[in-house]
């Protein structure tokens, strides 16, 4: 079950990913391809979800982030577009 806590953790997520000096009215949103939105969101809801007590397993956060960047970067048309815009925004 989705709880109230766990909805504004994946809000908060979302929105941490635009730095301070680049958020504007026109830029309020990472990028809908921002390669980090899946693992960011999966982590903070799992940790909301355990911090809550509406989680019936309890889990590494981290570990969800990092398995969700991998089953994102797996090689197939929607993992390589990801990894290559995540090369192309690391170099900037």
């Amino acid at each position: 079950m989705l709880c109230e806590a766990m909805k504004l953790a994946a809000v908060y997520a979302i929105a941490d990913l635009v730095p301070a000096h680049k958020l504007n009215r026109d830029y309020m949103i990472p990028p809908p391809f921002e390669p980090m939105i899946a693992p960011n969101v999966a982590a903070a809801v799992a940790q909301a979800a355990m911090d809550t007590g509406c989680a019936s397993v309890y889990i590494n956060a981290e570990e969800v982030k990092d398995r969700t960047k991998k089953l994102i970067r797996k090689n197939d048309a929607v993992g390589s577009y990801f990894s290559w815009y995540a090369d192309m925004t690391e170099k900037e």
